[in-house]
């Protein structure tokens, strides 16, 4: 299976916080994932990701 995830700078954020429910940056992730299931019951999964992160910036422009 492939995928992409993206993630929008929505939301406040606050640099002094310790934890924020939004971020300061676009972030976009494709994501490959593989499943093998054997009637037996073993099963095996691999799920790959890699982020590819956006400057602190604007929220309303993409920095990449």
């Amino acid at each position: 299976m492939w995928a992409v995830d993206v993630t929008a700078p929505t939301g406040s954020y606050d640099s002094n916080k310790l934890a924020n429910l939004s971020r300061n940056y676009w972030n976009i992730e494709p994501v490959f994932a593989v499943t093998y299931v054997q009637p037996t019951g073993i099963n095996a999964d691999v799920k790959l990701m890699y982020d590819f992160n956006g400057t602190v910036g604007s929220p309303s422009i993409c920095h990449f």
